[in-house]
């Protein structure tokens, strides 16, 4: 199973305070939230002036996949057997 449209609905807020836990680095910190914050312009459409990104983490990044594994890392204290990759779940049964 995947978890539809998964990345772009990640809260920044929680992500930050798991990262705080996380990291002890002020400026490492503020370069993700910065990256995270960075807005996609689609073609054709001028950025507004200071213009940031409230919600969900860019696809584009390399960094994407080890944000969306760490915001799901929670998930994976449920006392069930199975295989996650970030958003994506298989599940064996009988």
């Amino acid at each position: 199973m995947d978890i539809q449209n998964f990345y772009p609905i990640i809260n920044h807020e929680i992500l930050l305070q798991k990262l705080h836990k996380l990291i002890d680095n002020e400026d490492a910190l503020y370069l993700v939230k910065k990256a995270i914050q960075q807005v996609a312009i689609p073609k054709g459409r001028k950025n507004k002036q200071n213009e940031i990104n409230g919600k969900g983490v860019p696809q584009g990044i390399p960094i994407s996949n080890i944000l969306a594994q760490i915001y799901l890392d929670d998930l994976d204290t449920v006392n069930l057997q199975y295989f996650r990759y970030v958003d994506d779940v298989l599940i064996h049964s009988r």
